[in-house]
């Protein structure tokens, strides 16, 4: 079954560079095995349908900033919770953002760590910064300083730079603890 995501995700992510399933013969390493024409024509429609929901979070994203669009914080909501329904990460944590904000819905601290959190278990860079802001700030959890550093230093590990910066002044103030 591990072969298989594997595959699946391979299948994915030629389809998303453009090879059509139909232009690439794969086989399960070292069986000899063809694999099966649905089951690349289904990763390719799952490649599709997650490249469909990043674009709808690009787009909520264009309406927050009046980007190319007039700006309205409902629809850039729309778009987020819909592209955060299809799991997409990036959505989650602007979705998050603006529950932490109070923008466009009511501010709810604990449904922006929430998302925050789902988010940060797909790996979500920003989104574990942010969970160490609320952290450092008592915003809807009990503030600490030391969870505040554990999660500024994930996100910098995963390469937000804002996560850096912020583990940097934790330390800088001596507030890391």
């Amino acid at each position: 079954m591990k072969r298989l995501s594997a595959l699946a995700l391979l299948c994915a992510a030629l389809w998303l560079a453009g090879c059509g399933t139909a232009s690439v013969r794969l086989t399960y390493s070292g069986s000899g095995e063809d694999v099966p024409v649905a089951a690349a024509d289904a990763a390719g429609a799952a490649a599709d349908e997650y490249a469909k929901y990043a674009a709808v979070n690009d787009r909520g994203h264009n309406y927050q900033y009046g980007i190319g669009v007039e700006a309205d914080i409902d629809k850039a909501v729309e778009c987020y919770t819909a592209a955060a329904e299809h799991g997409i990460p990036e959505a989650m944590t602007n979705l998050g953002w603006c529950y932490e904000r109070g923008e466009g819905v009511a501010q709810d601290y604990a449904r922006a760590l929430e998302l925050y959190t789902r988010a940060a278990e797909l790996g979500e860079a920003m989104a574990m910064n942010n969970i160490g802001w609320l952290y450092e700030n008592g915003f809807g959890v009990e503030q600490s300083c030391a969870t505040a550093r554990e999660w500024y230093a994930r996100a910098a590990e995963a390469g937000c730079e804002l996560g850096e910066e912020n583990l940097a002044y934790l330390e800088a103030q001596g507030l890391a603890g």
